[in-house]
């Protein structure tokens, strides 16, 4: 599995985002997850990931990888979920909270599995594959 991205990220409120958006970052929290079904990965609005963590405030590991079909989900995963993602723009980033650093990303349409050890300081991975867009699932 080609591993694109592994380090710990800092976040605040929980959150951290992928961003391939063509207007500014201005998303809100409730329109990134209107009409799905889960809590953790808000693909709703267009060019954007919302995505919740266990941790409040602090670092939080992330591993993206990029893959040619799902990969199996072992049971060490306590939340897995899914959404899609479609870039609106050739420049895409992973986001920490609040303009905070950034790291790019390639741009194509994924299918996202988001996935979390259990722990109170979870260490948190984030699967890319490519795959048809469908709707969110857990």
């Amino acid at each position: 599995m080609p591993i694109v991205f592994d380090q710990e990220i800092h976040v605040y409120y929980g959150q951290f985002y992928v961003v391939g958006q063509t207007a500014p970052f201005e998303t809100e929290m409730n329109d990134s997850f209107s009409g799905q079904a889960n809590g953790l990965c808000g693909g709703a609005v267009p060019g954007f990931l919302f995505l919740i963590t266990g941790l409040h405030t602090g670092r939080t590991s992330v591993t993206i990888e990029v893959l040619d079909a799902p990969a199996p989900i072992g049971d060490e995963w306590e939340d897995v979920v899914e959404a899609s993602f479609r870039p609106e723009t050739a420049n895409v980033e992973l986001n920490e909270w609040g303009g905070g650093a950034r790291w790019p990303l390639a741009q194509i349409d994924y299918r996202v599995r988001y996935s979390a050890l259990p722990g109170y300081f979870p260490s948190r991975s984030l699967f890319h594959w490519l795959r048809l867009l469908a709707r969110d699932r857990w």
